[in-house]
């Protein structure tokens, strides 16, 4: 993503994207002497701040949503992005304009240009300090990294949210659960309530005893207490709310997904001071969530779906819900890999599935793997390995079959995505504009 193409009018990016690639340094010093030279933005708006391994990003989708729906003003503040920097920051599901980057990054050049700040803690300030200047009435706001020492831990939420808890970056965050939660519930703040989404023993109590420490009240939201699913499809699903007694339809898809929407549900209703959120509204935000590449269906035949799982957890919930969508299929798979995720356990996992399955590399990443690495790794799990996303495409492009096809590993392929699929093949009439 770093070697996009600039405008005149995104000058802005040139300064942002010479900070990627660097040294990683957690910790909040510099995102609070970076507050202290905005004035303290991060004070100018009520939020909730989502953590958590898997699934935070739908969570703050679906919370802004149904905020949105609510009649609140909301901004939302996202990482990474899939086509274009703006995407992070939302006001009311409008991206950030350019002009607007522009203008911020260039008032605060001189400051930036005498501090050595990160990209990620620069995209925290200007979200914080879009949010001021909108006046939003409520903000949804994603770690990025952990969250003891995420640069958006130096918010003071109405809310604190904690999704599923896996392995990923654990030579930062630490080789256990445990250790991974530990870090994960560093955005618990006292007296400050939480919602954790139920999970495994050791993620899970270690959390409600961080929780304790810091004399947070917290609910732990088991799915099956709240919800079920009456039909799974592709393209969305349709869940009951026993609190509502009746089916609502969901833009997203997945057993995995129903956990985040509660959690995201629960998390507005306490934002909102606890009373039960009106049916209708809830009913407009859950069908019209904006979340791609959650299994987002790119073409119907054969189907083809793009996700972008990253980690072991996220591939587990993603065959589950393609061998419950396709049970008779014997689907494929294209696996883009950054160096840096556990490829070898991912791999395995897609090949003990069932699955034909592809590797292809990141080309326009600071975090690719070189191509001898990929040709190692493919000759390693005897499959085919390809330089690029578009050199793959049309060999499986020309395979006998119509057995979905789902590409999948990261958010580092959305562009090629978009470019091969306008020029290849006629996308659905509602994912046209999905980037």
């Amino acid at each position: 993503m770093a070697n996009i193409e600039q405008e005149p009018h995104q000058r802005y990016l040139s300064e942002l994207y010479k900070r990627l690639g660097g040294a990683m340094r957690l910790g909040l010093e510099r995102t609070e002497a970076f507050m202290e030279y905005l004035e303290h933005p991060e004070t100018s708006f009520p939020s909730i701040h989502v953590a958590g391994t898997n699934g935070k990003g739908t969570i703050v989708a679906a919370a802004a949503r149904i905020l949105e729906c609510c009649g609140l003003k909301t901004g939302r503040f996202t990482s990474p992005h899939l086509m274009k920097f703006n995407e992070r920051i939302r006001i009311d599901g409008e991206m950030i304009s350019d002009k607007q980057l522009d203008y911020t990054i260039n008032k605060w050049q001189a400051w930036l240009d005498s501090h050595d700040i990160s990209f990620f803690e620069i995209c925290t300030g200007l979200a914080f300090y879009e949010f001021r200047r909108q006046q939003v009435d409520a903000a949804v706001v994603e770690v990025g990294l952990g969250g003891r020492l995420d640069s958006t831990n130096v918010l003071l939420p109405r809310v604190s949210v904690i999704s599923q808890i896996d392995y990923d970056h654990t030579n930062i965050l630490g080789e256990k659960l445990a250790e991974i939660a530990a870090e994960k519930a560093g955005i618990l703040k006292r007296g400050v309530p939480a919602l954790l989404l139920s999970q495994a023993r050791e993620s899970q109590n270690k959390i409600l005893e961080k929780a304790k420490e810091q004399e947070a009240s917290i609910k732990v939201v088991d799915p099956a207490d709240y919800a079920e699913i009456e039909e799974l499809k592709p393209t969305g699903m349709r869940i009951i709310l026993k609190e509502y007694k009746r089916s609502f339809w969901v833009n997203l898809t997945g057993r995995h997904q129903l956990g985040n929407i509660l959690l995201a549900i629960e998390a507005v209703k306490l934002f909102l001071g606890g009373e039960k959120l009106k049916a209708e509204a809830l009913a407009e935000a859950l069908a019209t969530i904006y979340w791609p590449g959650r299994f987002q269906q790119l073409q119907k035949e054969p189907a083809v779906f793009y996700d972008v799982a990253h980690n072991a957890g996220g591939f587990k919930a993603l065959l589950n819900l393609v061998k419950e969508l396709f049970p008779k299929d014997r689907p494929a798979f294209l696996i883009a890999l950054l160096r840096d995720k556990a490829a070898p356990e991912i791999l395995s996992m897609v090949k003990e599935a069932d699955a034909d399955l592809y590797i292809c590399g990141i080309p326009d990443s600071h975090r690719a793997m070189d191509p001898g690495e990929l040709c190692d790794l493919g000759e390693r799990f005897q499959v085919p390995s390809y330089p690029s996303l578009t050199d793959a495409l049309p060999v499986l492009e020309r395979r006998n079959n119509k057995n979905p096809l789902i590409i999948a590993g990261t958010h580092y392929i959305a562009n090629e995505i978009q470019r091969y699929w306008l020029s290849k093949w006629e996308l659905l009439d509602d994912t046209r504009h999905i980037f």
